[in-house]
């Protein structure tokens, strides 16, 4: 049995969750693409990473950096640039920034491809790839209302300002932390919890720092 790169509890949660109605977006392939084939009506899923695009290449696209985003995401990606969100890189390695999916504008193509469907078909989007915030930001807009975003890796401090975003607009929030793992953390958006974990401001420093090295 294959399953997502997801932290246990949320892993488990999941498995309380996951519908055969489903259709699942994800931003980054993997074991969670093979995953969600074998329990959802449809997946479909952006890669940057040709290895992992050829796993499953039915539902996998591979989009690579710099590429040419898709036109109707323009205004929407005019609308994130000009917010003013917080978009934090490495202060030194441009390696980190895109490894841990801080590059937003050289992966705009990518997190574009969502665009390609109407607001509201998928019901699951998962966002563990590039462009994590540019990702999120579309997300918001285009899940399903009664649906899920899961965003791992949530508790990145370089994250903040879109999650606090996304629950600004209505999304609640649920954090499921590895155990004994302070520095990992997958979190599940859905509009409709009955309560939302805290919207924290992650940390830029303490135990969460080496979880990206810095």
């Amino acid at each position: 049995m294959v399953y997502p790169l997801y932290t246990t509890p949320a892993i488990q949660y999941l498995e309380t969750l996951v519908n055969p109605e489903w259709r699942v977006f994800e931003y980054g392939s993997g074991g969670s693409t093979e995953y969600y084939q074998r329990y959802c009506a449809e997946v479909r899923a952006i890669e940057h990473d040709s290895d992992y695009a050829s796993r499953n290449p039915d539902v996998t696209t591979l989009v690579g950096r710099d590429s040419t985003p898709l036109p109707h995401a323009a205004p929407a990606e005019a609308e994130f640039f000009s917010r003013g969100f917080y978009l934090p890189r490495h202060p030194v390695l441009d390696r980190e920034t895109e490894y841990h999916g801080m590059e937003n504008w050289a992966w705009r193509a990518y997190a574009s491809q969502l665009w390609l469907w109407p607001q509201g078909y998928f019901d699951l989007v998962v966002v563990d790839g590039m462009a994590r915030s540019l990702c999120l930001y579309y997300a918001g807009q285009l899940t399903n209302p009664d649906g899920y975003i899961i965003l791992d890796n949530s508790c990145r401090w370089q994250y903040n300002d879109l999650q606090g975003h996304l629950i600004s607009t209505g999304w609640k929030r649920r954090d499921f932390w590895q155990p004994n793992h302070p520095g990992w953390c997958t979190s599940f958006f859905h509009r409709h919890y009955d309560s939302c974990d805290a919207a924290p401001r992650r940390t830029d420093h303490g135990d969460l720092h080496h979880a990206i090295g810095w």
